[in-house]
């Protein structure tokens, strides 16, 4: 809705970040326990207790953002939280296989695949129903990416 009011996907995603941004900002003014983590974080990359690969999830949110502020009216909302839920499963079962994510290596199991898969399914029937445009299966390809994107954000 944001994104009728101003006829442009990256101003909303903009207009969200601030938002988002001064809130953050407030609580770290009202709470000196999270300005001091916040400002830590520098030391803490430099130091090497984290790595510059952790600070990867707030530009995977800020991607899935700004498409979500793109693509929501080319999909739909239904669609495109089907197809952002079923990316986020599939990337983070590749994350676990891998043993990117906090848990280490987790193994491929039958329940996990089907699980994977069965969001796939999700994406697929949905985009299969009704008046389909193109620009919709290219949204639902497109939030699926960027939803195994977002999972990436879980590993840190």
């Amino acid at each position: 809705m944001m994104n009728d009011v101003t006829g442009n996907a990256i101003y909303t995603a903009v207009l969200v970040f601030v938002t988002g941004l001064a809130t953050t900002f407030a609580v770290m003014l009202i709470r000196p326990r999270a300005l001091r983590a916040f400002l830590a974080i520098g030391e803490s990359v430099r130091t090497g207790g984290l790595k510059m690969w952790h600070l990867i999830g707030g530009v995977s949110g800020a991607t899935f953002v700004s498409i979500q502020s793109g693509l929501v009216s080319a999909t739909g909302v239904a669609l495109f939280t089907v197809a952002a839920v079923a990316g986020q499963t599939a990337g983070a079962l590749l994350f676990d296989v891998t043993g990117i994510g906090p848990a280490g290596h987790k193994p491929l199991t039958l329940k996990r695949v089907s699980a994977a898969l069965l969001g796939v399914a999700g994406v697929v029937i949905a985009v299969s129903g009704g008046d389909m445009r193109v620009s919709a299966l290219g949204g639902a390809i497109v939030t699926f990416a960027a939803g195994a994107f977002v999972a990436r954000a879980g590993t840190t």
